[in-house]
């Protein structure tokens, strides 16, 4: 199949064509389904629309005046469900009452990666690879319209043809690579594949409970970093009359008090500022310098990033990746390239990368609390993946190590 066998697309929007799309439904052994919402935050974001579609006909409902459409068109299917992300379309879904089955959930994003772990894994680039290479059309069309009319993908029309199509064409597409990649996934590797269907499910909830933030404690030392960092940069600039923003300026100054630089950058064309060359440096100024960086990171990527992220309910809710990485936004430059090596990643925050050296290592973690009636563990797997392959393989010599 290809993209010439999508020949029909339709949008339903009035109670005729909802019954004409039920009565399509009823036929389908299986059918691809995804969403289009206004971002891509679960917690923050609603479903615009939802379309059904098999390889050469699709349906495109705007959920914000047919939900009840959809409700029953989840509740009445007893196939399987085709997604290209469907942890994503699940969560999206499940917040106003229709649930996937996830027993009977297909994810074509998985069977390539237990196929292909170095290759793609966006929806039209691995459509283009198997399927036809002209897979990317619409979405580049999409493009187009979203750069000239200025609209995003909570502000365009759900009935403009190029939007409701363009989530059409995604299903059918969908269907399509399904039934490219799922056969070569049951032959070679069935079992993988299961592991990460499971594996994504729980994921998935990790991500909806998410972590419980202790705003206020975030907001008393978020206050009190701020001000050192603005008394830093203050005596940064009237003491040693440099931006501490600025290498070319912070070089010229510690040259003019004689000190003699190394390190170069890694193009080689200038002397480094970066902590390794400032931390061997005895001036004052390098360890101003050192000291208002450290600041201005542990503010800037940390204690303002959880307060953004949390003034929703009081908790932060990552995108933890099993595969892939960041995005579903198929506009965004290296969309879901990401982890390929079986451990996971997170982002919007990296939970994974909280300090854990350092001055204010424990006033960090400190940011984080047991929800109410909860408590809090901390554990750690020391050297998990030695022990798994001692166990795997039941060699002598790694089970006595």
């Amino acid at each position: 199949m290809s993209l010439d066998d999508i020949t029909n697309l339709h949008l339903v929007t009035n109670t005729d064509e909802a019954f004409e799309f039920l009565r399509w439904l009823s036929f389908q052994k299986d059918c691809a389904i995804d969403t289009e919402g206004s971002g891509l935050s679960p917690e923050r974001d609603h479903v615009r629309l939802v379309q059904f579609g098999n390889g050469s006909e699709a349906w495109a409902i705007p959920f914000e005046i047919n939900k009840m459409v959809v409700l029953d068109a989840v509740k009445r299917f007893q196939g399987e469900w085709i997604t290209h992300n469907g942890p994503y379309d699940f969560a999206m879904l499940a917040k106003d009452g229709v649930v996937l089955p996830q027993h009977r959930t297909h994810n074509t994003l998985l069977q390539a990666h237990v196929l292909y772990s170095k290759g793609p894994l966006g929806l039209k680039p691995l459509y283009s690879q198997h399927v036809d290479e002209r897979g990317a059309m619409l979405q580049d069309d999409l493009k187009a319209v979203f750069a000239e009319r200025k609209w995003n993908w909570s502000t365009i029309p759900w009935d403009y043809p190029a939007y409701w199509q363009y989530g059409c064409v995604d299903t059918c597409e969908t269907y399509q690579l399904d039934k490219v990649l799922r056969p070569r996934v049951m032959e070679i590797s069935p079992r993988s594949y299961e592991l990460e269907l499971a594996v994504s499910w729980v994921i998935e909830r990790m991500c909806r409970k998410g972590a419980m933030v202790d705003r206020p404690y975030v907001e008393r030392l978020t206050g009190e970093l701020d001000e050192r960092e603005l008394r830093l940069r203050k005596t940064i600039e009237d003491e040693w009359r440099v931006s501490p923003g600025s290498a070319k300026e912070i070089i010229s100054r510690l040259q003019a008090d004689g000190v003699e630089l190394v390190k170069l950058t890694p193009k080689g064309d200038a002397y480094s500022t970066d902590k390794e060359a400032l931390s061997v440096i005895d001036h004052p100024l390098a360890a101003l310098v050192l000291e208002y960086r450290k600041i201005s990171k542990l503010t800037s990527t940390y204690l303002h990033g959880y307060l953004d992220l949390s003034q929703y309910d009081g908790r932060i809710h990552p995108s933890i990746n099993s595969v892939g990485g960041r995005a579903k936004n198929p506009f965004e430059p290296g969309g879901q390239d990401g982890v390929r090596t079986g451990r996971s990643s997170a982002n919007d925050p990296n939970l994974q990368n909280v300090p854990k050296r350092g001055e204010f290592k424990t006033a960090i973690r400190r940011s984080f609390r047991a929800a109410d009636d909860h408590f809090w563990l901390s554990s750690d797997f020391d050297q998990v993946e030695m022990r798994g392959m001692a166990h795997a393989s039941q060699d002598p010599g790694l089970k006595a190590a």
